[in-house]
């Protein structure tokens, strides 16, 4: 399943200026301007929520306090340079716009509208953000058009070459079909909180055992979008699911119930109704869907240049900033 709409740009930048204000005590500074973009500026506090949002990322372990600051800091400049050139060149996108291009990744996945989203929510994205994902790729791409008066052009034997080497990773790789009880929980949540959620997963725990069908329980107690389906999730493979549930199903024996397992989302209980073989799919079918992928590819190696250029021809003064 292509669905993942982070693929198509990313971006990275410079840094800046240092000016604290009021502290709420001896040495703990609680906001300050931590760089100067044209007469904009980024907020210490604008870094500290950059930062929050990467440590849910899978890779957030890999990277060092100081790598996560440097790296939320270039990207927060770089949102800056871009917000001046939308509003300087007047682009728009619309909500409508942004409707059909979800609709097409729908349609890509063979998803009804319900399916996409919860699609979306096991890989740790709300339907909401996705929409500004999509509206913020639709902006970037027309900023480069602005610039490169040509289409991208991806030649059929790269689509071919990645279709090959996509066809090498799936061999030996096999897909579930699994349902979850859902019991929601944030990140963060309060030691009653916890408690609450826990109380509620052991309740199930022990109708289940007791001979509860795990599908009538999902019905009745989960509260996720599944719920209606029984819990059911349909078939996923590798990479579609935050990495927390993906490990947990995986590795749980077939038509038993596994967890609670946490994550972002709450505690979820597990069941795994089957596991196949991922099938080949034929190259006329995801073709699109890769030269898709090629194209983005492209249009962001494009997106980091127009964005070098407006670095070199912008005034912005940094310096690294102290998240504690």
């Amino acid at each position: 399943m292509f669905i993942n709409p982070s693929r198509c740009f990313a971006v990275v930048a410079a840094v800046a200026l240092w000016a604290p204000v009021p502290t709420a005590s001896a040495g703990e500074i609680i906001e300050g301007i931590v760089a100067h973009v044209g007469n904009e500026v980024v907020l210490l506090s604008d870094v500290k929520k950059r930062v929050a949002r990467m440590e849910q990322s899978p890779n957030a372990s890999q990277m060092s306090l100081e790598e996560k600051e440097a790296l939320a800091l270039s990207s927060l400049i770089d949102d800056r340079l871009v917000a001046q050139e939308v509003k300087r060149l007047k682009i728009d996108v619309s909500e409508a716009e942004v409707d059909g291009v979800v609709k097409r990744m729908g349609a890509q996945n063979q998803m009804n509208p319900a399916q996409f989203q919860q699609a979306l929510e096991m890989q740790g994205i709300t339907m909401k953000q996705y929409r500004q994902q999509i509206k913020d790729q639709l902006i970037k791409m027309r900023l480069v058009q602005s610039k490169v008066k040509n289409e991208v052009q991806i030649p059929d034997e790269d689509v071919r070459a990645l279709y090959r080497e996509r066809t090498r990773m799936t061999e030996g790789v096999y897909k579930l079909r699994a349902s979850h009880i859902l019991f929601k929980l944030e990140p963060g949540a309060s030691a009653e909180e916890e408690n609450r959620a826990n109380d509620k997963v052991q309740k199930v725990l022990a109708e289940l055992a007791a001979g509860a069908a795990f599908d009538a329980m999902a019905k009745q107690y989960s509260e996720g979008p599944s719920a209606p389906q029984g819990g059911d999730l349909g078939f996923f493979g590798p990479g579609q699911m935050v990495p927390a549930f993906e490990k947990a199903a995986y590795a749980a024996e077939v038509k038993t119930v596994t967890g609670p397992v946490r994550t972002p989302f709450g505690m979820h209980l597990i069941w795994v109704a089957d596991k196949l073989p991922m099938e080949k799919e034929s190259y006329e079918k995801v073709a699109p869907v890769l030269r898709q992928e090629l194209t983005n590819r492209e249009m962001e190696r494009l997106f980091r240049s127009y964005i070098n250029n407006l670095r070199e021809k912008s005034w912005i003064s940094r310096r690294d900033a102290v998240v504690k």
